[in-house]
């Protein structure tokens, strides 16, 4: 039986300033949202181990961005098999036309059952509308870790340990995930009013993807497509898949 403890924290806030047709005039939105999971998945269907990660961004405006970044890694260990994944991606688009949009996802999933999974997603989401036009970003951070132990050995295994352990291919820690620079999208700082710094030149689709599976009978296969019109648009989608 498959179980999983879950927590999320939820903020938003909106502001503006003046009246719609008016100078200055100004509507500012904000909205985060942050889960934790743990849990195990015992009754999973498949034989293989491993992590899968689905993500996009899609960016509609004069001036866009799209960008995302996948690690994915699955290692068989003597005593542990641990499979990993984390994303990052990012849409942001600016318009005098006020009519930005953007919009980035990810979806993760384990493979094969594990006897323990952790991990965690954050997602943020900015607008803000004035007499010069709409900007809009959305964000999203994901990451998760699986572990599987081998020869029947669960959590609470009472298998002996040996004196010496050989060594395994453990989960990896990856540094935060890169943002463009053609993107100043820093943390907003809410307290003083909402200041996302937003600042694009043209139109950019790009991706960063590593999949990685040690072992034997393994996979590691990833697709990925950009796609970008100038002044228009900017959309990059990935599904990577690491199986051990």
């Amino acid at each position: 039986m498959s179980t999983t403890r879950t927590s999320t924290v939820s903020t938003g806030v909106s502001t503006s300033t003046g009246e719609a047709g008016s100078e200055p005039y100004s509507e500012t939105s904000y909205a985060s949202k942050t889960t934790v999971f743990v849990g195990d998945l015992s009754n999973a269907e498949g034989t293989g181990f491993g992590v899968g990660v689905q993500a996009d961004a899609t960016a509609l405006g004069t001036d866009t961005l799209a960008e995302l970044e996948v690690n994915a890694t699955v290692s068989e260990g003597t005593y542990v098999d641990s499979a990993s994944v984390s994303v990052e991606v990012i849409a942001a688009a600016q318009s005098p036309d006020g009519n930005a949009y953007a919009v980035a996802t990810a979806l993760m999933e384990v493979y094969g059952g594990a006897d323990i999974y952790f991990g965690s997603s954050h997602s943020t989401t900015y607008t803000v509308q004035d007499e010069t036009g709409s900007t809009t970003v959305s964000e999203v951070s994901a990451s998760i870790h699986a572990l599987q132990f081998s020869a029947g050995g669960g959590a609470g295994s009472e298998q002996a340990v040996p004196e010496y352990v050989p060594e395994t291919q453990l989960p990896q820690e990856y540094a935060q995930p890169y943002l463009s620079p053609e993107c100043g999208c820093d943390e907003p700082d809410v307290e003083a009013g909402l200041g996302y710094d937003v600042d694009i030149d043209g139109n950019l689709a790009a991706f960063d993807i590593q999949a990685n599976a040690f072992g034997s009978d393994t996979l590691a296969e990833v697709s990925a497509d950009a796609f970008v019109v100038e002044d228009q648009i900017s959309t990059v989608t990935s599904v990577v898949v690491a199986i051990g």
